[in-house]
């Protein structure tokens, strides 16, 4: 089941972030250890990439925890489920490591 969560803090591991073409917002994607959730984010405004927080707009405060690339089999279960490849095109922002 997907949930729309409120804004708060949000700590991601085996994360990525996605840009969609059409658009090129970008989202963060990855798993919330906190809450047990794959997670995909509203639109980013910020990112710090040195510090590996940011932003997003609903105004929760992601950071990230280790090297993007893998993502968390629940983080791309909600991906492909909120934007449906053949749908909305996206690409990765950093190498997928399988």
């Amino acid at each position: 089941m997907i949930s729309y969560l409120r804004a708060g803090e949000v700590i991601l591991t085996q994360w990525n972030i996605i840009e969609i073409i059409q658009t090129g917002e970008q989202h963060f994607v990855g798993y919330s250890e906190l809450d047990q959730l794959g997670r995909v984010s509203t639109p980013i405004l910020t990112f710090d990439e040195q510090a590996g927080a940011g932003e997003t707009e609903s105004g929760s405060q992601y950071k990230v925890i280790g090297k993007p690339g893998r993502l968390h089999s629940d983080a791309r279960y909600v991906l492909e489920r909120v934007c449906p490849i053949d749908i909305i095109a996206y690409r990765f922002r950093y190498p997928i490591d399988q």
